[in-house]
């Protein structure tokens, strides 16, 4: 889990990096847009990893043993 999350934390961090300037967004507006669906949609995943994954997992841990 923390592998997949540092590859969403890079992702973001050039999203970040190429739509923080004043303007570019104005100036490339359909690409911004296809850029914001890529990263939410890596969220998504990401979240829904964890919902099925990692919780239950957490959950069978934390259970007590017989």
């Amino acid at each position: 889990f923390r592998r997949t999350m540092g590859g969403l934390a890079s992702s973001f961090g050039v999203f970040y990096e190429r739509w923080i300037r004043p303007g570019a967004i104005d100036a490339q507006r359909s690409d911004f847009f296809s850029d914001v669906d890529v990263v939410l949609g890596a969220l998504r995943r990401r979240m829904d990893l964890e919902d099925g994954t990692l919780y239950e997992l957490a959950d069978s841990e934390a259970a007590p043993k017989d």
